[in-house]
């Protein structure tokens, strides 16, 4: 099975994204994030194919997709973000009760505490270079 076309992947984002579209009760909004999301993963797609224009084998691996998929969850997690109520822990329990997928609720909860993870790592990383002083 070789690397997929850009029609296959385009249908294969959609299809991903309109799981996520049910979220919104007014179709104004959903068309919305749907415009936005495909969009931005379009977008997306090609500053990555921009920057591998020398790497066509990379391109070809499956491991490339897999990476553009990932982008796109972050992409989507991204949009509900912007979308969702504030609130996180109703953002949370929406995801839960439309069934989204778990990878999906772990990525968007991991979104949620990001900075806690950067102050960690700026943390530990000075503790690194005052501990070697």
């Amino acid at each position: 099975m070789g690397p997929r076309t850009r029609a296959e992947s385009a249908q294969i984002y959609s299809k991903i994204v309109a799981r996520y579209a049910h979220l919104f009760e007014r179709p104004e909004v959903r068309l919305r994030f749907l415009n936005n999301t495909l969009a931005r993963q379009t977008a997306s797609c090609e500053r990555m194919d921009a920057a591998l224009t020398r790497f066509e084998l990379v391109k070809r691996t499956r491991m490339y997709e897999r990476v553009l998929e990932w982008m796109l969850y972050r992409l989507i997690v991204q949009e509900l973000h912007s979308q969702l109520p504030t609130s996180a822990g109703g953002r949370l329990r929406l995801l839960k009760q439309n069934k989204a997928p778990l990878a999906a609720r772990v990525f968007f909860s991991f979104y949620q505490i990001r900075h806690a993870f950067y102050v960690a790592g700026v943390a530990a990383a000075a503790a690194l270079v005052f501990g070697l002083y």
